[in-house]
């Protein structure tokens, strides 16, 4: 029977700037990988700071356990967990002995402790059959025993615990050093301690669901539901995995290309297909694709809006081939926009605007070469109408030029011009990066607009903070 590390009785949680947990009851057992995952990843960040013993609950009103005994104050937790992160690497100019005992070490480092460091490490080692030089610097090491080495450091720590809590630890690993790392963690794992994965690893969850022993799925602060490795066949999407399987959606294959729109029954307003993966934008709709690792973020950016550059190197995979309305969208930027397939990325810069330009051209620049004159003069009249009248505009009334605006003005002027602009397709990519509250409310208001509009909106970020409540679907990658 195995041991119970962690356990976790009907934890109630509230922060002011993440949100709130309520009711988490979870038990997580030696050898054991559990992962937690959600929509919103606000709650994932509470979950992790209270785990890691960060924050400075009322502890006697806690029901948390680790190998049975209760914890009553905070740092008896940090003294059981180690979290894992990709950029926990100190120096990399230590060497590997040096990484895994140096903070451990008490006193002047003499070359006798030095030779009782490389030993202790060769030892731990030997003893995980990690052929790693303990002389070798931990910059030369390659992605996969960067992650190998958290792992064993956590064991030197003595923690019972290890958390994985960053938010892209996964990041430049292909799928094999994946692949090869859940297996390491597994073994080290064993009759040791148990793993918890919370938030960011979302990505890894999905394609391989049978890396965690249990995955947790949370939504709005609460546990939606509790899933075993052993009981999955597949998990496409986190939204079917939190909400069920529609009954209209469809098995995923990969069409030839004449056949797109029969297999479907009805063309879609725009589609996007690669070799593993087809998604479907209906008019009206918003989407939102949630990718962890940024370097495929952006390769899918490229893909949707066909801003494809040539250094880009794009594995075949992640190759996307888009459709409007059911005809093959020709690959590169000015065919997109030809075709009203509007992308921005990160609204709210500078580099969005024409800062020595009038608020009012700045509003036009889509349209300004269709129009005479007379019509651009009538044109600007009535643009100064609609910022008169329009509340979210009303800080543009005293600024003449862009080059005054502050990034909430910014954010409403472009978002502004692409709806007067009228897209078929807006495609958003990690809008809400460069904006306060108020800035994402404005983001939010508009979005609903470009939807009643009829255009199909797709939001590409890191998760789905912000958009939760109001995406139709939700891809995650």
């Amino acid at each position: 029977m195995k041991n119970t590390i962690l356990k976790v009785f009907n934890l109630n949680a509230t922060d002011e700037y993440y949100g709130r947990l309520k009711h988490i009851s979870f038990h997580s057992y030696e050898g054991e990988l559990c992962s937690f995952i959600g929509l919103n990843k606000s709650e994932i960040h509470v979950l992790f700071d209270i785990l890691c013993g960060n924050v400075d609950l009322d502890w006697r009103e806690t029901a948390i356990y680790v190998k049975d005994r209760r914890i009553y104050y905070r740092q008896q937790l940090q003294s059981q967990v180690y979290a894992l992160n990709r950029n926990n690497y100190g120096l990399r100019k230590w060497t590997v002995a040096e990484y895994l005992w140096l903070n451990q070490s008490h006193g002047f480092l003499t070359p006798g402790k030095v030779r009782q460091l490389e030993k202790k490490a060769g030892d731990i080692l030997e003893e995980l059959d990690m052929e790693l030089d303990v002389h070798q610097k931990v910059e030369a090491l390659d992605p996969l025993q960067l992650r190998m080495l958290e792992v064993v450091k956590g064991i030197c720590y003595g923690a019972s615990i290890l958390i994985i809590g960053d938010d892209d630890f996964f990041g430049g690993m292909s799928e094999q050093m994946i692949r090869l790392f859940s297996g390491f963690l597994k073994r080290t794992i064993y009759n040791r301690m148990t793993a918890i994965m919370l938030g960011g690893t979302d990505t890894s969850m999905i394609e391989y669901p049978d890396f965690a022993g249990q995955t947790i799925i949370m939504h709005r602060g609460s546990i939606m539901k509790k899933v075993n490795a052993d009981s999955i066949i597949a998990m496409p999407t986190l939204q079917e995995m939190t909400f069920g399987k529609k009954e209209t959606e469809k098995p995923f294959a990969i069409p030839e290309e004449k056949n797109i729109d029969q297999e479907t029954g009805i063309k879609p307003w725009f589609s996007a297909y690669s070799r593993r993966k087809q998604m479907q934008f209906p008019s009206g709709t918003l989407s939102v694709v949630i990718c962890r690792d940024n370097l495929r973020k952006s390769h899918l950016y490229a893909g949707f809006s066909g801003r494809i550059l040539p250094e880009m190197h794009i594995p075949e995979e992640e190759q996307f081939c888009c459709r409007l309305q059911g005809t093959l969208i020709p690959d590169d930027f000015f065919s997109f926009l030809k075709r009203k397939v509007v992308s921005l990325d990160m609204i709210g810069t500078r580099q969005d605007v024409f800062e020595n330009f009038s608020i009012e051209d700045n509003l036009l620049l889509p349209s300004i070469d269709k129009f005479t004159v007379k019509q651009y003069t009538q044109v600007h009249r009535k643009l100064q109408a609609v910022i008169s009248r329009e509340r979210r505009l009303h800080g543009l009334l005293k600024k003449r030029k862009a080059l005054d605006l502050n990034v909430n003005d910014r954010i409403c002027l472009v978002l502004e011009r692409w709806l007067i602009y009228r897209p078929r397709v807006l495609i958003l990519f990690e809008p809400f990066l460069n904006s306060d509250a108020s800035g994402a409310s404005l983001i939010l208001e508009y979005l609903t607009e470009f939807q009643q509009q009829g255009a199909a909106v797709i939001v590409i970020k890191s998760n789905a903070e912000y958009v939760e409540s109001l995406a139709d679907q939700i891809f995650v990658f």
